[in-house]
Parts: C-alpha cells; structure tokens; sequence
C-alpha cells in the first residue's frame, strides 16, 4: 500500500494504472466468470448496452472459432479514426486517380459533344483540374474521415487506431497472459491499452470494436493531471451522441 500511495503521489499513473488493471483481471478471474469486463468510471453507457454486448460476443465466438482473440471493445475515441500519416499513400494515389478520371472525361465529353467543343476550352478544363479539383479534395480532407468515411454500424476488427481503455471485455481464456503481459509492464513508461495492443500485435491477436460505440467518455478533467484536461474536455465518440 505505501508502495501505491508513492505511485499516486509521484503522478505516476501509468505504473499505477498497471497494477490496477492486473489487480482487477485477477479477482475477476477468480469468480470463474467466463467474460471479464473492465470499465473506467468516466463513461456513460448506451440503454440496452447489456444485451447488444453479448449478442456481440456470441458473434465473436461463431467467427472466431476456437481462435484467440484478445477482447471486444466498447468504446473508441474517433480522434485517431482521421486521415493517419501511416496511409498518405494511398490517399495520394486516390487524388491522382480522381485528376486522370476528371481530366479524362472532360476530354472524352469535348471531343463527342459540338456544344462542349465550343464552349469548353483549354483554360477552362486547366481550371476545372488544375484549382477547382484540388480544392474539393482539400475540402474532402478538411471535412474529416469520420465525416465522409464512417464506418458502417456493427461489429468489426480494430487492431489500428483503437483507443482507450475506458471499456473493454475479454475472454477468460486470454486474461491470464494479459495478467502476465500488464505484470511485466508494470515499471514502463505505457498506458494500459498501449501495452495490451503492442503485445496483440506481436502475437497477431484480433481485437474487435463494436460501431457505433456502447459507452461514451465524459467528464472535464483528467486524472492524469490538469495538462490532459483539454484533451478530456472534449466530445471523444461523435457517433455515440446519434443514439436517442
């Protein structure tokens, strides 16, 4: 306990987090639970989320078929669902590919059509591609990937992107090596969702997300301390506020 109070007192919640994550999983593990839910306390949770968790997890359990998999997630910040670095490239391939295809049925038009021979000339189709087209991309990036490329309502793998830690269920099967996974991170410098994905990673373990999420972050300020406050004050699941 001395050991605890040091952690709360030193701020450093990240150690502390660990040791409260393995605490929990393991007196869960104890009741003989065949799922194991952790929840934070910032979260308000969708009417009916009960029954739409588990139908999800009967779902998992068909597809997965005997495999491992690594939990079901029940919340998800859409600040990291944006236009990630990590896929520049094909978003760069999918703008060349809308200039080909404008540049290309403007010519294909003029050439078949006598009223657009006369009225569509060089210069203008050099606008249409040249500033007219960049700038709609530019407003299609600036609009948001959440806005213009949601994804579509059910369940679905996240093993990119998935954040937090504000609620997640795990199989019993797995919840003994994510015990000993935490267990080993427990002196590092990471969150709890960070040490969990980077082993999920390492071992290929699915993780699944249901959308839209059944629980939403809420609250102004952060236990992390009032330089998170600004990121806590804020809507982190858009999706979620559709619900009625």
């Amino acid at each position: 306990m001395a050991g605890l109070r040091s952690l709360e007192e030193d701020h450093r919640f990240w150690n502390k987090s660990m040791f409260d994550y393995e605490y929990l999983l393991s007196k869960s593990l104890n009741t003989g639970s065949d799922w194991i839910m952790i929840v934070e306390d910032d979260v308000l949770a969708k009417q009916g989320w009960y029954a739409q968790a588990t139908d999800a997890l009967s779902d998992i359990q068909i597809r997965m078929r005997g495999h491992e998999w690594l939990y079901l997630r029940l919340f998800y910040t859409e600040k990291l669902l944006g236009w990630n670095s990590e896929e520049w490239l094909r978003y760069f391939g999918c703008s060349i590919l809308a200039f080909m295809v404008t540049a290309t049925i403007l010519v294909t038009s003029r050439n078949y059509s006598r009223w657009l021979r006369k009225h569509l000339s060089n210069i203008s189709m050099m606008v249409i591609c040249c500033f007219c087209l960049p700038a709609t991309i530019l407003l299609y990036f600036v609009a948001g990937r959440v806005s213009m490329q949601p994804p579509p309502p059910g369940l679905h793998r996240m093993e990119q992107f998935g954040c937090c830690s504000q609620g997640l269920i795990f199989p019993r099967l797995i919840v003994p090596r994510a015990m000993d996974t935490i267990k080993h991170a427990t002196n590092q410098h990471y969150y709890v969702d960070m040490t969990l994905e980077r082993w999920a990673n390492s071992e290929g373990l699915p993780r699944f997300a249901l959308v839209p999420p059944l629980l939403q972050h809420v609250g102004s300020k952060s236990s992390k301390g009032s330089k998170f406050d600004e990121g806590a004050n804020s809507i982190w699941n858009f999706a979620f506020e559709n619900y009625e």
